[in-house]
């Protein structure tokens, strides 16, 4: 198909795939691969797709696997994650994602925990590959959307997390950056739990950092009022 197709899939959870051409592959009648070519993008419930390139594979009528590469590289969202790499392979059996792979000069963002503090930036793991670990869900369930369980980062990995500062009236994060060999992240309800690094050679190295207090909100000492001096009596005429 060619001109810009759009193909939409109803069964399960549905999904849209475009791009400027689409090549459909099938066997025995049954749809096997769906190829997406040039400004393609797949979106879903769970993820948003986008690259040059997309390839899905279908079993049963639903997808089973993605793959995207190309030169504008791989863009995978989900709700709570951005990923980026030169090519991206996702594992969802049943259409539920599972599994992502991240390739070359991959990085994952995610919004941080803002209730003691206000930044518009994000959390940041960078790694030669990252590898993303999603929550389960049964079958039955339609509503539910994949929560992000692990994320690992191989291969001259860092991670930047912002956290709330020791003094929360100053509503600036804290930063912490790590890096070493490889990098877990561990999460509890889509929040960052735990960020361990692996010290084995290369040796890691780290820094935290604390806001600074902003002087306009320094408070201003308030003055010692001056000890009153006891009244001269007045001069008898």
């Amino acid at each position: 198909m060619m001109r810009k197709p759009r193909i939409t899939g109803t069964k399960g959870r549905p999904f849209t795939l475009v791009g400027e051409t689409i090549d459909l592959l099938s066997q025995r009648k049954k749809l096997e691969r769906v190829l997406a070519k040039n400004a393609s993008e797949a979106v879903s419930e769970d993820l948003t797709l986008k690259s040059d390139t997309i390839d899905l594979r279908v079993a049963d009528d639903l997808l089973q696997r993605a793959t995207i590469w190309g030169k504008s590289r791989a863009h995978a969202t989900s709700p709570t994650q951005t990923i980026l790499a030169d090519s991206i392979d996702v594992l969802m059996p049943g259409q539920r994602v599972r599994e992502m792979h991240a390739v070359r000069l991959a990085s994952a963002e995610g919004m941080p925990d803002t209730t003691k503090f206000h930044t518009t930036e994000k959390d940041r793991l960078m790694g030669d590959t990252i590898i993303a670990y999603f929550d389960s869900i049964p079958a039955r369930d339609t509503v539910s959307k994949p929560r992000i369980r692990l994320l690992v980062a191989i291969g001259h990995a860092s991670s930047l997390q912002l956290l709330a500062p020791q003094d929360t009236s100053l509503r600036k994060p804290a930063y912490n950056y790590v890096c070493g060999k490889r990098i877990v992240v561990t999460f509890d309800s889509a929040k960052v739990k735990n960020v361990k690094v692996d010290d084995s050679d290369p040796p890691c190295g780290g820094i935290y950092t604390e806001p600074k207090p902003d002087s306009a909100r320094t408070p201003v000492p308030t003055p010692t009022p001056a000890t009153p001096r006891p009244a001269t009596p007045a001069k008898p005429e």
